[in-house]
């Protein structure tokens, strides 16, 4: 056990590094290269990847890379492949110039993007075979641990670092912490050994039982609909707020330097505490009542920027503001990753897992990409106020599954 969280830690490492360089470390680098707000905004779209894997996820679930030796099976080979793809495109990121070849830097990230989304399908097919489901939330809790130390040291560490050397050199230091997670992942247990059988690479065989097949499980569930759209727009006010809180913290005029020790440590430390909580009450209490207040939570938080939208640069509102929103959607993510894991099925398990977490990204992706048109437009008060009522949606559906008194949650099969 103490080995699998290990690698549940180091997995999550990986996962929040690539997320948080893709995600706020390039917004910054985007800002510090004079890219338009309106611009910044829809290069969100950059994400689009993580909304998509689904398409390519029955292709994970059921086929080996034949890279590395035989007992690594497939999870091993595909998680190992896509760490070494993305230390040679990460490092590579830093050699084109946004400001001179937009396009050219687009498809770059989009394609560093698409080996991410690959690894994490993986990854979570992994996490979730590698722990039972007496122990699930513990293996849960070490991946979002981990996930939140990746982005401190992309965000927090990367942007502190973008102060004193240039951002192609952030570019490689960051590509080089993947080494370390490559090794523990070398070294930690297969959870599948055997790809599928051969009759099922015939493409009218595996198109139907890899691709067709997951998807007509889950429409069989009760209430599926529903869940469906609770898992779009749940946490949809985080990610509305995500895409524009750097451009917002540096026009008030906090420095790179401040935001980086100030409010990404102060937010990936408050997430951290908010993970292991969130763990504990999706294990001792309601699943439905935990989802509904933890929602109602993150999203209020959201409220609280308006205070630093009026007042500028003052670091003592920033800390707690920091905290209060990074705690309650610490609590928002480990809560819906819980659930999430727990609607999958052992033989499905990347592809099922990548349904839902590509319906949950997808939302929060196309309707950021709106996030600077509206802060351009109408502000930053006005800004961090319809965030808020962006999770309006996933509170309808938790209160029809209150009313109702049963939520849909599958017990995983022992692994």
């Amino acid at each position: 056990m103490k080995r699998n969280l290990l690698t549940a830690l180091v997995l999550g490492i990986n996962s929040g590094l690539i997320y948080a360089l893709l995600g706020s470390t390039m917004t910054a680098y985007l800002t510090d290269m004079k890219i338009e707000l309106v611009t910044i905004g829809f290069l969100t779209l950059r994400m689009m990847p993580y909304s998509l894997k689904y398409i390519w996820a029955p292709g994970v679930d059921s086929l080996k890379l034949n890279f590395f030796p035989a007992h690594f099976g497939q999870r091993k080979s595909w998680i190992m492949s896509m760490q070494i793809l993305l230390v040679i495109l990460i490092a590579s990121l830093g050699l084109i110039d946004p400001s001179l070849n937009l396009p050219l830097f687009f498809c770059m990230v989009f394609v560093t993007a698409f080996v991410a989304a690959t690894y994490d399908i993986a990854m979570d097919a992994y996490r979730i075979e590698l722990f039972k489901k007496a122990v699930s939330s513990q293996g849960n809790s070490f991946v979002m641990l981990g996930w939140r130390i990746g982005l401190i040291t992309s965000a927090a560490f990367g942007l502190y670092l973008s102060a004193f050397v240039s951002w192609n050199w952030v570019f490689i230091i960051l590509a080089a912490f993947i080494f370390p997670c490559i090794a523990v992942v070398y070294f930690s247990e297969e959870t599948r050994v055997f790809a599928s059988s051969p009759k099922a690479f015939t493409f009218k065989i595996w198109y139907k039982e890899h691709f067709v097949q997951p998807f007509k499980s889950f429409i069989k569930l009760p209430d599926f609909y529903m869940i469906i759209l609770l898992i779009a727009f749940y946490k949809m006010s985080d990610g509305y707020l995500e895409a524009m809180l750097i451009p917002f913290l540096r026009e008030i005029g906090f420095s790179k330097t401040e935001i980086a020790t100030l409010s990404n440590t102060t937010a990936i430390f408050a997430s951290i505490c908010g993970t292991f909580v969130g763990a504990y009450l999706f294990d001792r209490y309601n699943i439905i009542k935990v989802l509904f207040g933890a929602e109602i939570l993150a999203a209020a938080t959201n409220l609280l920027f308006i205070i630093l939208a009026n007042t500028g640069n003052v670091p003592e509102f920033l800390v707690p503001i920091a905290f209060l929103e990074s705690f309650c959607s610490g609590i928002c993510n480990v809560v819906l990753i819980c659930y999430m894991s727990s609607l999958c099925q052992n033989r499905f398990t990347a592809t099922h897992y990548a349904i839902l977490i590509s319906i949950s990204g997808l939302s929060r992706t196309l309707m950021s990409s709106s996030s600077g048109l509206v802060a351009n437009y109408l502000g930053w008060e006005q800004f961090f106020i319809i965030s808020t009522l962006l999770s309006i949606p996933s509170l309808i559906c938790i209160s029809y599954f209150l009313n109702k008194g049963t939520i849909t949650y599958r017990v995983k099969e022992a692994v």
